[in-house]
């Protein structure tokens, strides 16, 4: 069954830190990483790279590869959308030259 959403991991990263009632600058000290690359994260405008997975693990204790599957699935996720855009705006022009050459 194909998913019909896909949740980045910055949504996970805020449930996380809200649940256990830290804050984004206790998470940029644990990781040592600035609180703009914190919050870029939250904000769904950064990808987790495996490093970074590393690193909130080793803060939180939270899986890197539980958080990398995430953004694997993410990634997937909006790839699958942008092909199958593709793929209407290549029958959709395959349509109309078809139109074309019969009249």
């Amino acid at each position: 069954m194909e998913q019909n959403y896909a949740v980045h991991p910055g949504t996970t990263i805020k449930y996380l830190l809200v649940s256990a009632g830290k804050s984004q600058k206790w998470l940029a000290s644990e990781m040592n990483m600035s609180k703009t690359i914190i919050s870029e994260l939250i904000n769904q405008k950064r990808n987790v790279t495996p490093r970074i997975a590393i690193l909130f693990e080793k803060a939180t204790g939270y899986p890197a590869i539980k958080l990398l599957n995430i953004q694997a699935e993410y990634d997937l996720y909006k790839e699958r959308l942008e092909y199958e855009k593709d793929q209407q705006e290549h029958n959709n022009k395959s349509n109309l030259e078809s139109v074309v050459l019969v009249k």
